[in-house]
């Protein structure tokens, strides 16, 4: 495990084009296996990791990349670094959280077989606001073309995607995804 982290990391630093996007989403995709694991939405072993291989990446230039992505991500408060003796937490806020899913959602470009669509259908309560809008602008955002007030659909293949985004932010009881087939006229 440990020379997965190294080795991504590195490979973030050195590759990406943008660092702060992808480190985000990395440690996302970590932030959810986590919470399988352990139930909590942290990285405490993780954030350890990544803070420790930081001193361990071969070139300075590289380092200072992840350094400056993981500064960046917390100013802008999608993360937050709590840093103890011996140990280091990163967590990812809410509006991290999105920022990970919107940038998941547009990295998806397989487009579904002509004249298909994936549909989603979702009527979230009021008591619940800031979730339906954060979700609603993933949508827009993503390229969903809205149809009716709650029902929107892209031509990509975005099932699978929006599946986990709806698993992420809980909205299983109020949303619904469908993939199919426009009838012509």
């Amino acid at each position: 495990m440990r020379d997965i982290v190294k080795e991504r990391l590195r490979d973030i630093a050195r590759y990406s084009k943008c660092v702060s996007q992808d480190l985000l989403s990395w440690l996302s995709d970590n932030i959810q296996y986590a919470s399988i694991v352990s139930r909590k939405q942290s990285l405490a072993p993780m954030g350890t990791m990544v803070l420790g291989y930081l001193a361990e990446i071969e070139r300075a230039q590289d380092r200072k990349r992840v350094q400056d992505a993981l500064k960046y991500l917390e100013r802008k408060r999608l993360i937050r670094i709590e840093k103890g003796a011996r140990t280091a937490m990163i967590t990812l806020t809410n509006k991290g959280e999105t920022a990970a899913l919107k940038h998941r959602v547009k990295q998806e470009d397989r487009l579904l077989p002509q004249g298909m669509y994936t549909v989603v259908v979702f009527d979230v309560p009021e008591h619940v606001r800031e979730v339906r809008d954060r979700f609603r602008s993933l949508l827009k955002s993503s390229g969903f073309q809205k149809m009716q007030r709650s029902v929107w659909c892209s031509e990509k293949d975005l099932v699978k995607t929006i599946g986990l985004v709806i698993t992420t932010l809980k909205l299983h009881k109020w949303v619904t995804v469908f993939e199919g087939r426009g009838i012509d006229r």
